[in-house]
């Protein structure tokens, strides 16, 4: 028991430290060579709008609820949890993680000013302030909480782009779209399907070309005005992993502000 709220501390919890790009000050080399060839004003165009399609992409969901199934690795081991969760964008979320036989095992909030655990088996309680960029201190996998929230509703967090260049998939049907920022050196690659609307996957780089983390989206589905993912899997490159598989989602729920803090218990 005590190994798999361990490894959840080190997995989930730390997804709340970086944005994608943490690189360093003078290094500009383009792993990608996107500042290659110019891309003409008519492909130019193509790329810009479809990042405007992505940045409206259920642009106007705001609060939700869900419940599913959480699977948290490593390397080494891999643990799977009953889970509900609630979350008020851009930076306030409630997870809650049950045991087999659905007795609260963790608990899991962040109300946009301090991030809260707590371990019902081990009695055990944090509290941590997160800084005025919505970063918590204690994290490991590169993703802010806000850039979480946008996956969890099916949004695609894009950032300020400097360099676009969409390219044909080599592997499969559908498009790439590279994204380059010039500040940070780090590169997005956003995979389309042949009608460059839905993403399935996304990749984020380091100015050195190596991998800070993967989503893949699957089972895309209708709810409401929204078309939400009920299979969500973060993974960075040294094999942590978390994927969330929805079993049912409220969008537009009601929400009580209350549930994102975690008073310290008794």
């Amino acid at each position: 028991m005590q190994k798999y709220i361990i490894l959840f501390v080190l997995v989930f919890s730390q997804v709340f430290l970086y944005s994608c790009g943490p690189v360093s000050p003078g290094l500009e080399k383009d792993p990608f060579s996107l500042r290659g060839k110019t891309a003409s004003p008519e492909e130019l165009k193509e790329a810009e709008q479809i990042i405007d399609n992505l940045r409206i992409h259920n642009a106007n969901l705001k609060t939700f609820k869900g419940i599913g199934n959480i699977k948290v690795w490593d390397k080494n081991e891999a643990f799977l949890f009953r889970s509900a969760w609630v979350g008020d964008a851009p930076e306030k979320l409630r997870m809650e993680f049950l045991g087999p036989h659905g007795q609260p095992v963790i608990s899991l909030a962040a109300d946009g000013a301090y991030i809260y655990y707590f371990s019902h088996v081990e009695n055990r309680y944090y509290k941590k302030a997160i800084s005025s960029k919505g970063k918590a201190p204690f994290i490991n996998m590169p993703l802010e909480l806000d850039k979480i929230i946008d996956l969890i509703v099916g949004r695609i967090p894009t950032g300020g782009c400097s360099y676009l260049k969409l390219v044909e998939n080599p592997s499969e049907k559908g498009y790439i779209l590279f994204i380059l920022f010039d500040k940070t050196g780090s590169v997005e690659k956003i995979f389309l399907d042949k009608d460059k609307k839905n993403v399935s996957k996304m990749e984020c780089f380091r100015s050195d070309g190596t991998l800070l983390y993967r989503v893949t989206y699957n089972k895309i589905r209708q709810v409401g005005n929204y078309l939400i993912p009920f299979n969500m899997a973060i993974l960075d490159n040294d094999g942590t992993g978390f994927q969330l598989d929805v079993d049912r989602f409220w969008a537009d729920a009601e929400v009580n502000p209350s549930v994102f803090v975690l008073p310290h218990p008794g």
